[in-house]
């Protein structure tokens, strides 16, 4: 059996597009092929350049292919779907472009990652599933 694998900015502690804590893309880039991977997925969109020409040349600097990305919402909140929307079609735009075959669309976590605070409820009642069918 042949494996594949790869790597992504979450490895590296990347959960936010900017964040002054996170290493700088090149760094990610860098470090991800020193490790010896080929392939990567792109983190939140916007941490790697969302300029496909120059990501691309970056990632064949350092013999780097990209297997997809993801994009993370309140999947329960209606009033959020037209910024999902946007979202899965510049982030499936830019993933296509450089030759990824891969979008995963993840539900956004309930509390704040950085105090641990509840954002959301962690269930919802019937009425608000209701609205989501």
């Amino acid at each position: 059996m042949k494996v594949t694998i790869g790597t992504a900015p979450d490895s590296w502690g990347v959960w936010f597009a900017d964040d002054p804590k996170q290493i700088p893309w090149q760094r990610y880039l860098d470090e991800a092929a020193q490790a010896g991977y080929t392939w990567t997925e792109l983190g939140p969109y916007g941490y790697l350049p969302p300029n496909a020409s120059l990501l691309k040349e970056k990632l064949k600097e350092r013999e780097l292919k990209v297997t997809g990305s993801f994009v993370m919402a309140n999947l329960e909140s209606p009033e959020g779907w037209k910024e999902v929307e946007r979202q899965l079609m510049e982030t499936g735009e830019m993933v296509a472009s450089l030759g990824g075959r891969f979008l995963l669309l993840i539900d956004d976590t309930y509390s704040d990652l950085f105090t641990g605070e509840r954002r959301e409820p962690a269930v919802l009642d019937d009425t608000a599933w209701k609205r989501l069918i």
